[in-house]
């Protein structure tokens, strides 16, 4: 998910680059940069998809706006990937109030509620790292289910939804909605503190014991 946006005009590009992100990223952002006609230094600051998800991607990620933050010498703006995906799901249907979750593995799901005001999604409550039946448990009413973790654990997750879309991922212009308003709101880092959110502290699950050391 990347985009570009110029003025009133925006461009973006959605692909499921899996293990490949690390090749095409790059590329990705110079097509669109000559597609908008728009040279990376005259940008006002990058927007970054933060987190939570897969650990290897959001390294990835943080690296590149790093990298071309310190080049660039521009701010960056953080924001949840959860929420970009619950704007994608209020432009593409109408929804008002989202449950966005993504597949954590390990039988745990990420995920955050949010509610449309003022033209755009606003986080009710944390972030949260939970099993699919704690999801959504303490909320009242009906909600707007989307993201993959509807799928992963159909049958499973807490909420009462009023509508799903489990295949709908996070999009470049929704992102980019987002960020807008949070650099007029002020609401950037330093490119240093670009950093992925993962919400989980143990990054690998062991199934067995470390090996043994041997010391003099």
């Amino acid at each position: 998910m990347i985009g570009l946006q110029a003025g009133e005009r925006r461009f973006a590009h959605t692909e499921r680059a899996g293990r490949a992100q690390t090749e095409r990223i790059l590329p990705m952002i110079d097509a669109l940069s000559e597609t908008a006609g728009i040279a990376l230094r005259e940008l006002d600051a990058i927007v970054m998809g933060r987190g939570p998800g897969a650990f290897t991607g959001l390294r990835v990620t943080a690296g590149v706006v790093q990298g071309l933050a310190f080049a660039l010498d521009l701010p960056v703006v953080p924001l949840s990937s959860l929420r970009i995906l619950a704007q994608t799901a209020a432009r593409r249907h109408g929804a008002e109030r989202v449950i966005a979750a993504f597949d954590a593995r390990m039988d745990e799901v990420y995920w955050c509620a949010c509610e449309y005001r003022d033209g755009i999604m606003v986080t009710v409550g944390e972030e949260r790292l939970t099993p699919p039946e704690q999801v959504g448990q303490d909320l009242d009413g009906a909600w707007f289910g989307v993201g993959p973790a509807w799928a992963a654990y159909a049958g499973r997750m807490g909420a009462r939804l009023s509508m799903a879309d489990e295949g709908l991922m996070p999009q470049g212009e929704d992102a980019l909605e987002l960020g807008a308003r949070a650099l007029a709101a002020g609401e950037v880092v330093p490119p240093e503190r670009a950093i992925p959110v993962y919400l989980r502290n143990q990054v690998a699950w062991k199934k067995s014991p470390p090996p043994a050391s041997f010391g003099p």
